[in-house]
């Protein structure tokens, strides 16, 4: 794992369900669509041409499909055909889904057991109200890390090792106050240069990239730990409890007070 940045964010990331369920399309249907996130796509029955991003396959029972964010998709049904979508996204793993755009968008044969796995814990979590459903819904999520990092295995794309070194510091240290001077500094470069050098790497720039881990770790805080807005604020080093408010509504889409209502 050490050779591979990709392999290291996925596994110290965050998966977070979006949308799941079960999709039908009759006979002779054509449907093209998109969605800003990841999409497992699993056939359960019928026959039915798929074109991701250009690429044409033909689909049949028990086929699955991993589909980056923002992938273009037209469903053409030979044949009345059902199948079950899960929509997730992936916290802070700067260009994941640029890396990810490779051939393998069917998954391979001797990812079956796994995804059978992945279409029982699907069901399971479908119905929340069922004992154990909170359990699957948990199962579900690391299922995925795992096929994500499966996929990822299968790309060579190497990084350097102080790219690497500078993720685990970020990561090893959210409660710091960081700036990018200081990770120039640490990876021992040049700070303009390392900064050109992350983003080209990584998809987003230093200061983006510990933002989001440090909102990452504030999920954390507030939950498991009850912390308030600013105590979680100032134990990782936001100017003020205003900033971290802003940067974590743009980036989950919900205010931190509205968070802990809805998760406590």
């Amino acid at each position: 794992m050490n050779h591979n940045l990709l392999l290291s964010l996925i596994d110290q990331s965050d998966i977070t369900l979006n949308r799941f369920g079960f999709g039908k399309h009759p006979i002779n249907k054509n449907e093209t669509f998109t969605f800003p996130d990841f999409d497992i796509f699993y056939t359960i029955s019928g026959c039915y041409t798929l074109i991701i991003n250009g690429k044409e396959y033909t689909a049949v029972a028990n086929d699955s499909f991993l589909f980056p964010p923002n992938s273009v998709v037209t469903i053409i049904a030979n044949e009345n055909s059902k199948q079950l979508f899960c929509h997730f996204t992936v916290g802070f793993v700067g260009k994941i889904e640029r890396i990810l755009d490779l051939k393998y968008y069917k998954l391979p044969l001797s990812s079956q057991d796994l995804i059978h796995l992945f279409v029982s814990y699907f069901k399971k979590s479908l119905n929340l109200s069922e004992e154990g459903s909170e359990e699957a819904l948990s199962a579900l999520k690391s299922i995925i890390r795992i096929i994500l990092l499966e996929a990822a295995e299968k790309n060579t794309t190497h990084f350097p090792e102080k790219l690497l070194a500078c993720i685990r510091f970020i990561q090893a240290n959210p409660h710091v106050t960081i700036k990018s001077p200081t990770i120039a500094e640490f990876s021992q470069s040049n700070s303009r240069y390392f900064s050109k050098y992350f983003k080209k790497y990584i998809g987003i720039s230093i200061q983006a990239y510990i933002d989001q881990v440090k909102l990452s770790v504030s999920k954390q805080l507030l939950i498991e730990k009850q912390y308030s807005v600013k105590e979680t604020a100032y134990e990782l080093g936001f100017s003020d409890p205003f900033v971290f408010s802003k940067k974590f509504k743009h980036y989950f889409g919900i205010s931190p007070n509205e968070f802990k209502k809805t998760n406590i």
